[in-house]
């Protein structure tokens, strides 16, 4: 699934390969290049972009970001878990949509 973030951009550092592709003036092998020269950088090397080793860089907006959020909790005996897709507002008052949930009871 592709939720548009409504960025005017692809992140680089963090985009898979067909999304890559989409660049304009990027083709396959360019594409693989860029995600080659990630992996490889894993290990210790900085990284240019708005995540940087899984990490937000300090100062990214996430205003029209999408995540996921996968939770798992006990209270007892009992257990807990759930999954929500949200997008990222912007909006002090409402800071987040919640774009999809599990609902499936345990």
């Amino acid at each position: 699934m592709t939720v548009y973030s409504g960025r005017d951009r692809v992140d680089e550092s963090t985009a898979p390969l067909l999304a890559l592709q989409a660049m304009p003036g990027t083709d396959r092998l360019s594409a693989e290049a860029i995600v080659h020269g990630r992996m490889t950088n894993q290990m210790g090397a900085s990284q240019v972009g708005e995540v940087v080793n899984g990490q937000l860089a300090p100062g990214v907006g996430v205003a029209g970001w999408a995540f996921t959020i996968d939770a798992e909790f006990a209270l007892g005996a009992r257990k807990e878990h759930g999954i929500a897709v949200i997008r990222m507002t912007g909006d002090p008052a409402r800071p987040y949509f919640v774009l999809w949930r599990d609902e499936t009871p345990e």
